[in-house]
């Protein structure tokens, strides 16, 4: 990763068919090792996708450390 002095983060947020993060959040520190990698992701199954809804979403933001 190129230092920018900026701090790489990824949050992750993932609709599944049942398999979740699978290994994307090991993929991710394998791709960018230098970047924080937040393992307190959003994750929601194709079947309740429709019942996420903006608050939902607002209350994970606001949760993260």
């Amino acid at each position: 990763m190129k230092k920018t002095g900026y701090c790489a983060i990824a949050v992750l947020l993932v609709t599944s068919g049942g398999s979740g993060f699978s290994d994307a959040i090991s993929e991710i520190q394998k791709i960018q090792p230098e970047a924080d990698v937040v393992p307190e992701g959003f994750e929601v199954t194709h079947s309740k996708v429709d019942e996420v809804s903006s608050g939902n979403i607002k209350k994970w933001i606001s949760g993260l450390k």
